[in-house]
């Protein structure tokens, strides 16, 4: 999936807020379902010590076909550096 990303323009803490979609392919027990799924969401960047901040993620993805689940949520969370 490709996502358009909306985040405000400071440097310490950030929240963004992103929306996407795209092809998604589920393999689930001997059945498959490929089709058209999109999403929405948004985080926060949190500095941690110098370029090295936590980064929280929250998604609602919405899958259309027959796919297992039709509204999937995700929470992720890591360490990423800026640069």
């Amino acid at each position: 999936m490709g996502n358009l990303l909306l985040q405000s323009p400071t440097k310490g803490f950030q929240v963004y807020g992103t929306v996407g979609g795209g092809l998604f392919n589920e393999s689930f027990r001997g059945t498959s379902t490929t089709s058209f799924g999109s999403n929405f969401g948004g985080g926060a960047k949190i500095p941690l010590v110098g370029p090295v901040r936590l980064r929280l993620d929250y998604r609602v993805y919405n899958l259309h076909g027959t796919p297992l689940y039709s509204t999937p949520k995700r929470f992720y969370a890591g360490v990423s550096v800026s640069f």
